[in-house]
């Protein structure tokens, strides 16, 4: 019964430098005149704002209130390390200038306030409707927050106190038809309990989730009903029999993604690699020993499809127990 630990060293920012991501010819990252000439077309869009040869790297949104009563958020990030909010609200009360800030923690349990953002002024109705453009550094902040927990958004004036959470879609649940894998997904644990979940897949928080450029990771331990499997395959043949076989990774909004495994690489110390491309694909990885310390093996899959699906094929019920 092996353990599973990711052999990960992260980033001073989490945001990995845009040379590892290959634009088409002739095309060049938003430079300050976009930047500002964007800045000034926002008031008439209504959509994500993207420019040509940006790539969105991940999408936090969030409504305010119950049933978006107060609004909503949205935060854009880029591959090119910057980005875009948009703010709209309603319902709050009218001709006053609520504060703006991203906190740490979630609505009922917040952190501390990460970064602030412009204020916004509400109408004579109570409404309102902006965009902000977002420095890397700006951006470098919410990815520092957003990988160590979830992160939310807080309005104030005054006693007047709207929030939400914003989050974005993960992984929920892994199926490998062909070793017999059917797993639910989850946050790997957090706090002082950094020994990975028993009867659950992880993913790798630091990393993409499905749909994003980059790598999933999702970690088990190779133990029965885990990732097993994958560790027996890879002593027949150095594990050739998957190559070709067929992964799907169901996500939180109700999208199942396709992958074809393309290499098992054995024998691993680190999966540092993982962070030096922008690719979509899917890693699986688990131990080849007892230990945490342990060598490490990799499946590597292809991204091929993804497709809508129900919410009950998405959201398998979990129940991750502290391994012993």
């Amino acid at each position: 019964m092996y353990a599973s630990g990711v052999l990960i060293v992260m980033r001073g920012t989490l945001m990995p430098p845009v040379r590892h991501h290959s634009r088409p010819a002739g095309r060049r990252p938003l430079g300050r005149s976009v930047l500002l000439a964007a800045t000034l077309l926002l008031g008439l869009m209504v959509v994500a704002p993207t420019a040509s040869g940006v790539t969105i790297r991940r999408v936090w949104h969030g409504n305010i209130g119950t049933g978006a009563y107060y609004g909503q958020m949205t935060i854009w990030a880029y591959l090119t390390g910057n980005g875009f909010s948009h703010l709209t609200v309603k319902h709050l009360i009218p001709s006053r200038t609520y504060s703006v800030r991203v906190w740490s923690g979630t609505c009922a349990h917040p952190g501390r306030a990460a970064l602030s953002l412009p204020g916004i002024r509400t109408s004579a109705t109570g409404t309102a409707d902006r965009y902000n453009a977002l420095s890397s550094t700006q951006l470098d902040t919410i990815w520092r927050y957003a990988h160590s927990g979830p992160i939310s958004i807080r309005l104030v004036y005054g006693s007047s106190v709207r929030c939400a959470n914003l989050t974005f879609p993960v992984a929920t649940r892994i199926v490998f038809s062909y070793e017999g894998i059917n797993l639910p997904v989850v946050m790997p644990p957090g706090g002082t309990t950094t020994f990975p979940y028993c009867n659950v897949a992880m993913y790798t928080e630091a990393l993409s989730q499905p749909g994003e450029p980059g790598v999933t990771m999702l970690f088990a331990h190779a133990r029965t009903g885990m990732f097993l499997p994958l560790l027996l395959q890879s002593r027949i043949n150095g594990g050739q029999a998957m190559i070709g076989k067929y992964i799907r990774v169901y996500t939180s909004n109700s999208r199942v993604y396709t992958y074809r495994v393309t290499a098992v690489r054995r024998h691993l110390t680190s999966v540092q690699s993982a962070f030096s491309t922008w690719t979509p694909q899917l890693w699986l990885q688990t131990s080849e020993g007892p230990n945490a310390s342990s060598l490490k093996l990799v499946i590597v899959a292809k991204y091929i499809s993804v497709a809508k699906t129900t919410y009950a094929a998405s959201h398998p019920r979990a129940h991750p127990v502290v391994c012993r």
